[in-house]
């Protein structure tokens, strides 16, 4: 997550090097956390619960996932996700396969509220595209 983003200000704005950010407004958590719960939170509503495994509950996974975000901004009206991905796969022959995902979501106005509304809809994209991206050679769907 791109450091000025990972704060705890919502940024409704970014205009080239400029940020504007709201001064009564702060996210609840730090952005990467709840970027990752919101995707985590998506992509087992794609998959299943039983498929998404939290780091340290027990179970050993076909792939771990990796994502990192280049921009997950809200410039001139559209809120932009950038976001490199990979998967590397625990078994099979393939040992990893990855991507990099662009979306622009409209953005309501320049407010937390839709602000937060068009990150969790750029994430929910994105997690389509990791839903159809998870398989493993070897794995076992139904694991």
């Amino acid at each position: 997550m791109p450091g000025y983003l990972n704060a705890y200000p919502v940024v409704t704005g970014h205009n080239g090097s400029t940020l504007t950010v709201s001064n009564k407004t702060e996210w609840a958590e730090p952005l990467s956390d709840a970027a990752a719960r919101v995707l985590r939170d998506a992509l087992s509503q794609r998959l299943g619960a039983s498929r998404v495994l939290i780091a340290g509950e027990g179970r050993i996974p076909d792939a771990d996932l990796t994502v990192e975000f280049i921009a997950l901004d809200p410039q001139q009206g559209k809120l932009r996700l950038d976001a490199k991905w990979s998967f590397s796969c625990t078994s099979g022959e393939r040992a990893s396969h990855g991507g990099r995902s662009f979306f622009e979501v409209p953005l309501e106005a320049a407010t937390p509220p839709a602000v937060a509304a068009a990150t969790a809809d750029a994430l929910g994209r994105l997690a389509d595209v990791l839903a159809a991206q998870a398989e493993c050679p070897g794995s076992d769907p139904a694991r």
